[in-house]
C-alpha cells in the first residue's frame, strides 16, 4: 500500500500481483478478493480499464459468494471510481451511493485517506452532472437493496 499512496502505481501493482498469487496458492477466496480489489485499483489509476473493470468483478463475484460485506463495499468504491474515470458518471455515482449504504449497514465506514480520494472524484461529478442527475444517481445507489447492488454493479 505505501508504494500506492508514494504514487509508484508499477510497484504497486506488482506488489498486489505478487500478494494476489500469494492469496491463490494458499486458496483463500477472501483473500484473493481482498487482493484482486488492490491490484485492480492500482491497475485502473494505470488507465488499464478492461484489466481493472475484469478484476473489480471477480472481486465482487467472489465476495458476493462469501457475502463478504467489507469486501464489497471496497469493490463498490472501486467500481465507482472506474466508473468516473472512463465517463459513465451517474454509474460511478450510483455505484459510490450503494457502496456508502453497504457501509453504513455494516458499520465500516470508509478510511479518511480514502473518503478524501472518493470525494476528490465526486466533486469532480458533481461540476459535470446536473445537480439533478447527481442526486438521482446518488439516491438510486443509496437505496438499493445489497444482492441488486451487486446485480447492478456485474452489469456491463
Amino acid at each position: 500500500m505505501a508504494a500506492f499512496l508514494r504514487g509508484d502505481l508499477e510497484r504497486a501493482r506488482d506488489l498486489h500481483q505478487e500478494s494476489l498469487d500469494i492469496w491463490l496458492g494458499l486458496g483463500d477466496p477472501q483473500g484473493v478478493a481482498w487482493a484482486l480489489h488492490k491490484l485492480a485499483v492500482a491497475v485502473c489509476r494505470m488507465e488499464d480499464y478492461q484489466a481493472a473493470r475484469a478484476m473489480l468483478r471477480e472481486s465482487l463475484v467472489i465476495g458476493d459468494e462469501l457475502q463478504y460485506w467489507f469486501g464489497i463495499a471496497w469493490t463498490l468504491e472501486g467500481l465507482a471510481e472506474l466508473e468516473i474515470r472512463t465517463g459513465r458518471l451517474e454509474r460511478g455515482v450510483r455505484l459510490a451511493g450503494a457502496a456508502a449504504t453497504v457501509r453504513d449497514e455494516i458499520g465500516a465506514p470508509l478510511p479518511a485517506l480514502w473518503q478524501s480520494d472518493l470525494e476528490m472524484l465526486l466533486v469532480d461529478v458533481r461540476q459535470r452532472l446536473s445537480v439533478e442527475a447527481y442526486e438521482d444517481a446518488w439516491a438510486v445507489g443509496r437505496n438499493c437493496e445489497p444482492k441488486e447492488t451487486v446485480t447492478y454493479a456485474l452489469e456491463p
